[in-house]
């Protein structure tokens, strides 16, 4: 009987890339076949999974870390079955603590497995900094400095607008908490299963005015709520574009087959808030393997155990995060990449930003229960908070309304 697994990722390359994974397990292992299911939507498989009856549902189901909530409600439910009771205490302790913290309970104890955790990164248009006479390679590594080259490429002509962000509510809320080592709920974001939101706080009140400004002056370029936010960075309407690390494959291919191509440099993300000095870890993406119980033998639980044991050998996780850009799961890859990491960038920024990076009290997400809910209305929130109709005076009110529905 094979073990079936729902996931969505991203089409292309990193979806090849696992089904490559998933083949060659498959082709050492013809009695525990694996066979995958994939959606487009990334919240589809944990909610159709859920749906089904014990009987018909997947071993395997990827979630999204915005609906840990939703899973420890059928971990409680006796749906799941921990992936501390299935994967070998030695691997356990190989995960990076960034991931543990991100993807198990407030002590790092895992109920799932984090395979592909991604990172918020800078890319750059790389010709359009060299017509500038700037070094290609330029990477801002604050506000402050990225405000500088955005005004110094739009009073050239070469750009119109300085950059944009995919997802606002992380890049422009969340993240610039976590590299402050600020709480958005207390207490501790969320960990205790509850919390009072707190995105009226004055800081980010101020930084918000800030986006405003930018955005009155061309500096930074409001791109809407989904992934086409790339669209702006692809057409050459801005230099500097924040998203996932996992999207720079996609990106050059769409900059090469572009009107204009050009080539598409990365780094860390600077500090997002003026005057910050500290810069602490920030909080992963990505989604993390849920294991369901519907193990019917004893040859399908050592067919599971193997099947995860095997998503954490040194090899596959060097292999995923190499060819996709994801943060390894394992706090040991980078030491086996100093060498790859000098000519690639990229991967660089991500461990550096995350594994190798200062860990804070809040550099661990979200994890109050309603957070995917609020998180879709922080969408609206941002989108008002930017219009050219509200005023200075509204922001505060507008953040303080969120923090009373929410909490």
């Amino acid at each position: 009987m094979p073990l079936i697994f729902f996931l969505a990722l991203q089409e292309g390359p990193i979806l090849d890339s696992f089904k490559q994974i998933v083949h060659e397990w498959n082709v050492a292992h013809s009695d525990t076949q694996v066979e995958v299911t994939h959606f487009v939507d990334y919240g589809a498989p944990a909610k159709e999974a859920l749906a089904m009856s014990k009987e018909d549902a997947p071993t395997f189901v990827l979630v999204p870390e915005y609906m840990t909530s939703t899973m420890m409600e059928a971990l409680h439910d006796k749906r799941v079955i921990p992936i501390s009771e299935l994967l070998d205490q030695e691997k356990i302790n190989e995960i990076a603590a960034i991931v543990k913290y991100t993807f198990g309970d407030k002590r790092g104890n895992l109920t799932s497995l984090p395979f592909n955790p991604s990172c918020g990164i800078i890319y750059s248009n790389k010709d359009m900094l060299q017509a500038a006479g700037i070094d290609p390679n330029y990477i801002p590594k604050s506000l402050e400095q990225l405000e500088s080259i955005c005004q110094e490429l739009i009073s050239k002509g070469i750009v119109s607008s300085g950059y944009t962000t995919a997802w606002p509510p992380a890049y422009l809320i969340e993240i610039p908490a976590a590299l402050q080592d600020l709480p958005l709920v207390i207490p501790d974001n969320g960990r205790l299963g509850h919390g009072e939101y707190r995105l009226s706080q004055e800081w980010l009140k101020q930084h918000l005015l800030d986006i405003r400004n930018q955005q009155k002056n061309g500096i930074y370029l409001y791109a809407g709520q989904d992934s086409n936010s790339r669209k702006p960075f692809i057409e050459r309407k801005v230099a500097f574009f924040m998203q996932g690390s996992t999207h720079h494959l996609l990106l050059q291919q769409e900059a090469n087959d572009s009107v204009q191509p050009f080539e598409v440099g990365a780094g860390p993300l600077p500090t997002l808030v003026r005057n910050q000095t500290d810069t602490y870890a920030f909080p992963l993406g990505g989604a993390s393997i849920w294991v369901l119980d519907n193990i019917k033998t004893q040859k399908m639980i050592q067919g599971v155990r193997g099947f995860l044991n095997y998503l954490t050998d040194i090899e596959i996780q060097e292999k995923w995060h190499k060819e996709t850009g994801y943060v390894p799961t394992l706090k040991t890859v980078p030491n086996q990449l100093a060498e790859f990491y000098q000519d690639h960038p990229l991967h660089k920024a991500v461990v550096e930003r995350t594994i190798e990076a200062t860990l804070g009290a809040y550099s661990f997400g979200i994890h109050v229960p309603n957070y995917a809910e609020a998180r879709k209305e922080m969408f609206d929130l941002i989108e008002k908070i930017l219009s050219p109709e509200t005023s200075d005076q509204e922001v505060e009110i507008l953040l303080k309304n969120f923090d009373e529905k929410f909490s």
